[in-house]
């Protein structure tokens, strides 16, 4: 994905590679000279805009994509200070407008938003909704409680505001679904909430002895270029989409599972 490169040469050579394009059809194909094109690519010199534009176009690049090119090629060559830094920040702003992992994931109806910040405040809320997406719980409900080892109450409690943000609903006398999964925006407000309520949940799987041998746990600490963790960010969406994919083709489910993520810088936010 080239919004996960921060150098208009890498995405060119990246695209090259994938396609077993070499530099020297490229260039003839955009009429630019074979010998120019290898020293932009050993960074000797660099593209003007028109030699971008033809060169996305010949791609097939869509209009962002050719507009992330081209302003990624401006904030590595300018020599005016104000002028990289709007660029870079146009270039970080549709980072993330093609970064949102929800546009990789099956989209669904959306949930009563009236009251939908009540679906966050506890992990629990989700967790419930969840075990009722497998048969046997939605079609008995009561039994959630033992098998969680939770309150009745606790449980009716949650029942009753999935019903109230029409997720569930009552129909021949059995508990049918209108969302199976609710999937939250990065930017929401409620997300650093969603974030802290799964990272406890994790915190007390590693500290109970229920611990199962099919559970994984991972941590690590490593250094990279800025560029590099952009691609694993990049990699761990699509591994978020293809499990996703996973799940719903192996049908109706056995158990409930969690699955957390972090990438962060260690240095300090700034004040």
């Amino acid at each position: 994905m080239i919004y996960a490169m921060l150098d208009y040469r890498e995405i060119i050579k990246n695209v090259c590679e994938t396609r077993s394009l070499t530099y020297r059809d490229l260039a003839e194909n955009c009429q630019i000279h074979a010998s120019y094109f290898s020293r932009v690519m050993r960074e000797k010199a660099d593209f003007s805009h028109e030699q971008v534009f033809l060169i996305c176009q010949y791609l097939g690049f869509e209009d962002d994509e050719l507009d992330y090119l081209l302003t990624l090629r401006d904030a590595q060559t300018s020599s005016q200070h104000e002028h990289a830094s709007y660029c870079w920040r146009k270039a970080k702003a549709l980072q993330d407008k093609h970064s949102k992992t929800g546009k990789r994931l099956k989209k669904t109806e959306e949930p009563d938003p009236t009251h939908i910040d009540e679906y966050y405040k506890s992990s629990w809320t989700a967790i419930i909704h969840m075990y009722l997406s497998i048969d046997r719980f939605r079609l008995q409900p009561e039994t959630i409680a033992k098998h969680l080892n939770l309150s009745p109450k606790m449980v009716e409690r949650e029942l009753s505001l999935l019903k109230k943000l029409k997720i569930i609903y009552m129909k021949n006398g059995h508990l049918q679904l209108s969302n199976k999964r609710i999937h939250l925006e990065a930017d929401s407000p409620l997300s650093q909430r969603n974030h802290i309520n799964w990272r406890l949940q994790a915190l007390t799987s590693l500290s109970e002895t229920r611990t199962k041998d099919s559970d994984y746990h991972m941590s690590a600490v490593f250094s990279a270029t800025e560029t590099g963790k952009r691609k694993i960010r990049e990699k761990y969406k699509e591994f978020v989409a293809e499990a996703q994919k996973i799940a719903e083709e192996a049908g109706t489910g056995e158990e409930v599972y969690a699955i957390s993520f972090d990438l962060f810088d260690l240095l300090p936010a700034e004040d």
